[in-house]
């Protein structure tokens, strides 16, 4: 195993918020808002709350996505992928392996909609093959 560079660790963290912004925002907002059932009056009273309401989940998604980062950087090095391309290749098997198949789960018992499905499995996809590009790149 080779040793944990924490900085890659940390702008996965940052990364991974900022394209959350990004992919639940303007990218796929309105749409992913219909399908988790939120209405623009949600969207206000949040917005009147300010940074203080949404500060402590933002928190525990960048850490949650720390620790996906320092799980990944230990698969890729026991993988033995040491380039972009196998790096590339392991997060989009991981991908497939965990997050596209566990994702079905709401959508056959929860009655997420197969729209929900695609926009959530989409966004995990590049979370993970951005983590595979930092984690190789700052290596």
């Amino acid at each position: 195993m080779s040793p944990v560079n924490y900085y890659a660790i940390l702008v996965c963290g940052i990364a991974s918020l900022m394209l959350g912004m990004f992919w639940y925002g303007p990218l796929f907002g309105g749409v992913w808002m219909k399908q988790v059932g939120f209405t623009e009056k949600d969207m206000l009273e949040a917005r009147k709350k300010g940074m203080k309401c949404m500060l402590p989940n933002m928190i525990i998604a960048t850490i949650s996505s720390m620790v996906m980062a320092f799980v990944l950087t230990n698969y890729l090095s026991y993988s033995g992928a040491v380039d972009m391309t196998k790096a590339l290749i392991v997060g989009a098997f991981v991908w497939f392996g965990f997050y596209a198949t566990s994702s079905i789960s709401p959508v056959l018992w929860e009655k997420k909609t197969w729209t929900w499905y695609f926009i959530t499995i989409g966004y995990q996809l590049v979370q993970i093959l951005m983590f595979c590009a930092i984690l190789i790149s700052l290596k």
